[in-house]
């Protein structure tokens, strides 16, 4: 299931801007960044074997993170939350600089 949910994650680098890295091996961890500054950033961690716990993450200090905001336990998990990116995005998209 992890790699289900990795690569609906993944799929998000076909938007502009926006890049996915995964790190680690067993206990992975996936970043959701943007190039623009107003559009939050995500951090997914693999907790206790069987699913990934969501963060914002702060630009301007990256080792603080929000309160956990959202568990992905299956792709439809995953796919939901990219609809929301996409749509935070276009929101953002909309904001004058």
């Amino acid at each position: 299931m992890k790699t289900k949910i990795i690569d609906r994650l993944k799929d998000l680098e076909e938007l502009d801007g926006v890049t996915v890295d995964v790190t680690g091996h067993k206990e992975q961890t996936v970043a959701i960044n943007h190039s623009r500054h107003h559009v939050p950033d995500y951090k997914f961690t693999w907790v206790t074997g069987d699913h990934f716990v969501g963060y914002i993450v702060d630009a301007d200090a990256a080792v603080k993170n929000t309160q956990a905001l959202v568990t992905l336990r299956t792709s439809l998990d995953a796919v939901l939350f990219a609809s929301s990116y996409v749509l935070n995005l276009n929101i953002c998209a909309r904001q004058r600089a």
